[in-house]
């Protein structure tokens, strides 16, 4: 019997999704242990895994409390320099000599757990990358949108190849030396001359979207395998806070404002959100970690929670305005809902790309983030009856989880 040893890196929805999954086979019978920080203990232990924390919360705070980890350009630095890289080695050290891994053994880890592959590698154990997004997935043919450059889709061949020799050159910068050398401390003595290349290769690889999402090409790797959204399972998901319900129940459909539980600081968008929902008449709910402790007034049309569970609330509401991270993006789609996205850095101008194209929302800079740009794009996708169309055919395409589908592959791919 496998036992599996879930290694995510990340904020919630960099998580959240090997959480899910790990219940899947868990209920299955299979051994689920999953190590990463500190933070993510009580989310995994109640979903009935057993939890191994490699380093306590302040790797996760140091990173995520930087604000120019949401910047389209320095984000990549601050990610590998106060994240990514300082948990190689005791990532590495907590798998290699904390936990009695053997060749019964899977390690399945995100593209930033790099301490897991190093380790695998070490023990000739098998192990799985999951792909959360397509923008990792490095083509020519369709080219993503990178974060902090233009879009290139477009442009002729020469300049898209030319791109990413730029983008491995400064990622190699940024991060070879640095990596290399700790490769070879840990006894790991081949280099690596391209990160983006080395995550994705002589492994398994899932993409944990569908193809209709972002459809295969003919120069992605072969080891890469599509399988769908990893949702919350509707059958899992929990309960509404009642004063959310309450809410709910008090008026028309809210629009639902989030912007991911990585971002602590809402400048004057919430100055922006309450001018906007004064000049329409329009009903919000705003969630985010910043929020925790909010008292609302129930008199108003503005009600601030710190999470919600999307699965369950999103169906019952009119559109979502968010970052463009890959959760919420597939919850949205699932819930059949228009979508506004202002996204930041990494993942999320990809994301909005994609649901433009797909017909089912728009996206703007965050610099547009105004009353005006709000009440113009939201009133142009809440009155159409094509993006209506569009997010309904598209919601009927994620009536499951895909949780189940995403762990059959895995025990396929892992050779169980």
């Amino acid at each position: 019997m496998k036992q599996y040893i879930l290694c995510p890196l990340g904020t919630y929805g960099d998580v959240n999704p090997f959480l899910r999954v790990g219940s899947y086979l868990a209920e299955k019978g299979y051994e689920v242990h999953v190590v990463t920080i500190s933070e993510f203990r009580r989310a995994a232990e109640s979903k009935g895994l057993q939890f191994t924390e490699f380093t306590d919360g302040s790797l996760f705070k140091a990173g995520i409390n930087n604000p120019k980890l949401w910047h389209p350009v320095r984000s990549f630095d601050i990610l590998m320099r106060q994240l990514a890289i300082p948990a190689i080695r005791p990532l590495f050290e907590c798998l290699t000599s904390s936990l009695a891994l053997d060749e019964n053994s899977v390690i399945v880890m995100g593209s930033l757990a790099m301490g897991a592959r190093m380790a695998a590698e070490k023990l000739n154990i098998p192990h799985v990358t999951f792909c959360l997004q397509p923008t990792v997935i490095r083509s020519v043919e369709a080219m993503p949108r990178l974060s902090g450059l233009p879009n290139l889709a477009r442009a002729p061949k020469t300049i898209r190849k030319m791109a990413y020799q730029f983008i491995d050159l400064y990622t190699s910068l940024l991060t070879a030396g640095t990596i290399n050398k700790i490769r070879v401390d840990l006894g790991l003595n081949s280099r690596i001359h391209s990160l983006l290349t080395w995550w994705m290769t002589d492994h398994p690889v899932l993409g944990l979207f569908p193809d209709w999402f972002a459809s295969r090409q003919s120069d992605w790797p072969g080891n890469l395998h599509l399988t769908d959204f990893p949702l919350t399972p509707l059958d899992d998901a929990g309960t509404l806070d009642p004063e959310i319900t309450a809410f709910l129940e008090n008026g028309k459909k809210p629009l639902v404002f989030t912007f991911g539980t990585g971002v602590m600081d809402w400048g004057n968008k919430l100055d922006v959100i309450r001018q906007y929902c004064t000049r329409t008449g329009e009903r919000a709910i705003v969630s985010g970690p910043s929020f925790y402790n909010t008292v609302n007034d129930p008199s108003t049309d503005l009600f601030f929670c710190g999470y919600a569970d999307f699965s369950r609330l999103l169906p019952q509401c009119c559109a979502i305005i968010h970052h463009g991270g890959i959760g919420t993006t597939s919850e949205a789609l699932r819930a059949g809902i228009p979508q506004l996205i202002f996204p930041l850095a990494f993942d999320q101008p990809d994301n909005a790309e994609r649901i433009k194209q797909l017909g089912v929302g728009d996206f703007l800079s965050p610099r547009s983030f105004s009353v005006t740009s709000l009440d113009t794009r939201l009133s142009n996708l809440l009155l159409s009856d094509q993006v209506k169309k569009k997010c309904s055919e598209l919601s009927q395409k994620l009536t499951g989880s895909g949780v189940e589908t995403i762990g059959q592959c895995l025990e396929s791919v892992a050779g169980q």
